[in-house]
């Protein structure tokens, strides 16, 4: 598993990984690295760089290519078949047919955990930082838990010694 470096050659039976903050595109066998068009808000590097694969291999093959459809079927720990639309929800839910919601702690159980104390997770509710020390864990993004309960998605920063929230999930 190699992190992708601008123009890097592609080599059969290698991984590799899309760095943070950047788009990549393929052309000639070769990766690129772009800034993303969008710097906030919703990005899809991997929808990027699947379009920019069926133009490559068109050119390659000499009869152009495009992607016509991308569907997403899985995501981590999420596919498709356990989706429910929106719209049929209620009914899903009412009929018994095994449907079930997943709490925000149950859908982001990747996430390493922070253990917080009811001042901390009343400072993040209100999107403030949590003084703390350094992770004893994965650099990245956290949940900050209050017992049970998900408050935020957090993230380190070593500069002020504090995690700083991402996401503040509504409490009830």
């Amino acid at each position: 598993m190699v992190q992708v470096k601008d123009r890097t050659r592609v080599q059969p039976d290698c991984v590799y990984v899309i760095p943070p903050n950047k788009d990549m595109s393929i052309l000639h066998g070769m990766l690129h690295l772009l800034e993303p068009v969008s710097p906030r808000g919703l990005r899809l590097p991997i929808d990027f760089f699947l379009r920019s694969l069926a133009q490559d291999l068109g050119q390659r093959l000499g009869c152009g290519g495009h992607v016509s459809r991308l569907v997403r079927t899985r995501i981590g720990h999420f596919a498709i078949e356990d989706a429910v639309e929106a719209g049929d929800l209620e009914t899903a839910l009412s009929a018994g047919s095994g449907c079930r919601l997943q709490t925000i702690a149950e859908a982001l159980r990747h996430l390493p955990q922070l253990p917080l104390g009811g001042p901390e997770a009343e400072r993040l509710r209100h999107g403030l930082s949590v003084p703390g020390g350094a992770p004893e864990g994965p650099e990245g993004k956290w949940l900050a838990m209050a017992g049970a309960e998900a408050v935020a998605i957090v993230r380190f920063q070593p500069d002020t010694d504090a995690w700083k929230p991402e996401k503040v999930f509504a409490s009830d």
